[in-house]
């Protein structure tokens, strides 16, 4: 697990990959995802702003409402993934 203290750059970037898994899974809106995951929309759009980093147990309920991977999240290791969901996160 990366620290907090990653630049600004890879933040915005876990942000995005975490907006596009949001998406590909189907949730249009930030509002209808936060409220599956269990947090404030508001915590969920920081967290794809790259303003804030998203920590390990929030990311689990990422993994299971998307089936995609925290390597995928923070690192944007698709290895493992299925090729539909690289394909529905190459389009989103």
């Amino acid at each position: 697990m990366p620290d907090g203290k990653r630049s600004e750059t890879w933040k915005r970037d876990v942000g995005a990959r975490l907006r596009a898994a949001r998406t590909a899974a189907g949730f249009a809106t930030a509002r209808a995802f936060a409220k599956e995951l269990g947090v404030e929309e508001n915590t969920l759009t920081s967290w794809e702003r790259g303003l804030r980093l998203i920590e390990p147990e929030d990311l689990d309920g990422v993994r299971r409402l998307t089936g995609i991977t925290s390597d995928y999240i923070y690192y944007g290791d698709s290895a493992g993934l299925p090729p539909a969901t690289i394909e529905r996160l190459k389009r989103d």
